[in-house]
């Protein structure tokens, strides 16, 4: 059986929370020669990414904050899920030109995604914007578009699983506040792909045990201990 290369990226989004034109710029920088083996973009996507900020012109964006803290604060990661696709899902779908032009309506999205007190919008809540109607029909069509060009004999091997829920593994979680998990089958789940996509773009991938202690350098005696009476008191 043929080895299988194994990848661990650490999420390191390097803009503020308000910055999308930088954080498109991360995620469209090159991220080692993994990248070009696992995804297959088209060359929309990547001219989208690079020009961001010409889209975010024109929607005339300004960043909204909850909080004057907020402005120097870095987005933060608290994604619980998992998305498994087998080849024939993950290399086809990926290369579909479609993915720059949704890819521009995301960044619409997010660019009204942090309401500001005075929105019209009937539906708009304090940092929350639901999905505009175009974007789920155009990840939609998409979808179909995708699913229509599978060979009926083939449709069989159109594997693809989304999990999303709690996975702490904690203590307390186990015996207090329990674990909770839904898994969506099929093509479905595909609609958490854009996520996983950006996301890879927003982490360093080290390919050492050195570059891992780069980023998160090892804790001491002290604070290695300390961690240990904390994990099991809560």
């Amino acid at each position: 059986m043929a080895e299988v290369p194994a990848f661990v990226g650490l999420y390191a989004s390097q803009q503020g929370v308000g910055d999308i034109e930088g954080r498109m710029h991360q995620i469209a920088r090159p991220l080692g020669p993994w990248h070009e083996r696992v995804y297959h973009f088209d060359a929309s996507v990547d001219s989208v990414a690079e020009n961001a900020g010409a889209i975010l012109d024109r929607l005339h964006y300004s960043p909204a904050y909850l909080t004057l803290k907020d402005i120097h604060e870095r987005p933060k990661l608290h994604l619980k899920a998992n998305f498994f696709a087998s080849p024939l899902v993950w290399d086809k779908l990926m290369a579909r030109p479609e993915w720059g032009s949704i890819l521009a309506e995301y960044i619409d999205y997010l660019a009204g995604q942090p309401a500001s007190p005075g929105s019209t919008e009937p539906e708009a809540a304090p940092g929350f914007r639901p999905l505009p109607k175009e974007l789920v029909l155009h990840m939609q069509t998409l979808l179909d578009a995708f699913y229509a060009t599978v060979p009926e004999e083939q449709r069989g091997a159109v594997i693809a699983y989304l999990t999303l829920g709690s996975a702490n593994m904690d203590y307390r979680s186990m015996t207090m506040n329990g674990e909770v998990m839904v898994t969506v089958s099929g093509i479905r789940s595909l609609v958490g792909v854009i996520d996983f996509v950006l996301l890879s773009g927003l982490c360093e991938w080290p390919e050492s045990p050195e570059e891992v202690d780069k980023w998160i350098p090892p804790p001491g005696w002290l604070m290695r201990n300390l961690s240990e009476f904390v994990k099991i008191s809560l």
